[in-house]
C-alpha cells in the first residue's frame, strides 16, 4: 500500500484545482485521479487511515437469521452476500441453505406412454403423467420411443420453399410493388 498523502499535498491539490482541472491538478501533485477524487469528496483534507467502515450488524439480526433464508436476509437489510456472511459470522453462525424436496415421479412404461401419446398427443400426454414436456422427450428418448419434433420440420419446408433475400432485396421489391 502507498504511503498516506499528506496535508501539505492536499492543500497544494487544492490550490491547483482551483486554477486547472483536478486531472492536471493531479498529475502535478504526483498523485493518481482516484486517491485526488477521494481527497476532494472529503473536503481536501488527507484519508485518516482507517479502513472503509463496514455497516454494523442490526439489532434484530440473530432474530430474523434463524426465520430467513440468505435471499430473504439480502432483501430485507437491503444488503449483499458478502456482508450477510460477515454479520452470520459474527453471531457464530453459517448459513445452510435448505434442501429442496425433489419429488420423482414414477417413470412409465413404454407400452403406457405410447398409449397415452396415441390417445391425447405428447403435450396433453406429458401433463396427464405431471411432468414438464422436457422430461416426458427423456423419457420417451430412454424407452426408444420416437420423438418427432414437428415445429422444425414445418420451419425447415418453408425455408426451402421461400428463397432467401436480405433487407435490400426485399426493399426494391416493395417499392417495385
Amino acid at each position: 500500500m502507498n504511503a498516506p498523502i499528506s496535508q501539505d499535498r492536499c492543500d497544494r491539490l487544492r490550490r491547483l484545482a482551483a486554477t486547472h482541472n483536478l486531472t492536471i491538478a493531479a498529475q502535478i501533485v504526483g498523485i493518481s485521479m482516484t486517491a485526488a477524487s477521494g481527497i476532494k469528496r472529503r473536503g481536501w483534507r488527507m484519508a485518516d487511515g482507517v479502513a472503509a467502515r463496514r455497516r454494523p450488524r442490526p439489532h434484530d439480526f440473530v432474530i430474523q437469521a434463524s426465520r430467513m433464508t440468505l435471499a430473504e436476509l439480502q432483501r430485507h437489510y437491503q444488503t449483499g452476500q458478502h456482508q450477510v456472511a460477515r454479520w452470520l459470522v459474527g453471531i457464530e453462525r453459517t448459513y445452510q441453505p435448505k434442501t429442496s424436496a425433489v419429488v420423482r415421479k414414477e417413470r412409465p412404461t413404454r407400452a403406457e406412454m405410447a398409449a397415452r401419446i396415441s390417445e391425447l398427443g405428447a403435450t396433453e400426454a406429458a401433463k396427464s403423467f405431471g411432468v414438464t414436456q422436457r422430461t416426458f422427450i427423456a423419457w420417451r428418448t430412454a424407452a426408444g420411443l420416437p420423438v418427432q419434433r414437428k415445429r422444425k420440420t414445418i420451419i425447415r419446408e418453408r425455408a426451402a420453399r421461400t428463397p432467401r433475400i436480405g433487407w435490400a432485396e426485399r426493399y426494391v421489391a416493395e417499392a417495385r410493388g
